[in-house]
């Protein structure tokens, strides 16, 4: 176990850390975890002459944040499908959430890492994943930008049925721009590791929030429910699922892709014929 950083140290490291390394740790407080790739192409993607330029600055960068221990890598790579090959899983440590809240917590308050589960590594990734790519996309198209974009929990909703209170948890919420349209979308990360009952049951809850109008009279529209997989394969069987439960009788309201068509999903919004 590493020593523990005194507050008087944690003074003196944030004396020497730049802005972009504070813009990391704030940024891993916000996501959790993130792949070193990933922690490229939101600080070090331009301004190197090679993507190997840029590969090693990033390198550099996280291991003198670990140098400091404000950050840390998880004890172990993982396998993450269609969302990367194995790479370092980075995260804060205590210090540097200390470091990040000595003016707002409390001596008592510690914020001790977890090694999390693979299931939950995964899902955390994709999901983050999933943000990083909407900004590249609407960096990349000067007619496209994010007007909103909400994580867990900030993107819950809550609604009555049957005299209860449910909780709606999409992964994500968004609200695009492309010229005077604006898109809004409900987004699950989903990594075959559920059946589609499962699916099917979340489908349900949206269909059923859907029926309260509580987003239509805030917003003037419900969002299009985009399920992102991993593979054609689990979006055919999560179509033909929601096709068979839902039919004709309930408003299409879901899109099931792979990650490969997000940008032009994006871009050139929602067929009818894409709905389900």
């Amino acid at each position: 176990m590493s020593p523990r950083i005194s507050n008087r140290q944690l003074g003196e490291i944030e004396m020497r850390i730049t802005e972009v390394e504070r813009r990391i740790l704030k940024t891993l407080l916000f996501f959790k975890l993130l792949k070193t790739d990933q922690l490229r192409r939101m600080f070090f993607a331009d301004g190197h002459a090679s993507l190997q330029a840029s590969k090693t600055h990033t390198t550099k960068i996280l291991r003198r944040l670990k140098a400091y221990g404000l950050i840390d890598h998880l004890a172990q790579q993982y396998i993450l499908g269609c969302y990367g090959p194995q790479q370092l899983i980075w995260h804060l440590t205590e210090a540097g959430y200390r470091l990040l809240t000595l003016d707002t917590e409390p001596e008592d308050k510690r914020r001790r890492f977890v090694e999390p589960t693979t299931s939950s590594v995964r899902h955390t990734i994709a999901v983050a994943e999933c943000h990083l790519q909407f900004s590249e996309i609407c960096k990349a198209e000067k007619q496209l930008s994010i007007n909103r974009m909400e994580m867990e929990p900030d993107c819950w909703r809550v609604y009555q049925k049957d005299g209860k209170t449910i909780s709606l948890r999409p992964d994500l919420y968004a609200e695009t721009l492309c010229g005077e349209y604006r898109d809004r979308w409900f987004i699950e990360m989903d990594l075959d590791t559920e059946s589609t009952h499962v699916v099917i049951e979340k489908c349900r809850r949206y269909h059923q929030y859907y029926l309260t109008n509580k987003e239509q009279l805030a917003t003037g529209k419900f969002p299009v429910v985009m399920w992102i997989v991993p593979s054609e394969r689990r979006k055919q069987n999560i179509v033909s699922a929601i096709k068979q439960t839902f039919g004709d009788r309930y408003v299409h309201m879901f899109i099931v892709i792979t990650p490969e068509r997000l940008h032009d999903i994006l871009l050139n919004g929602v067929k009818k014929e894409d709905l389900c």
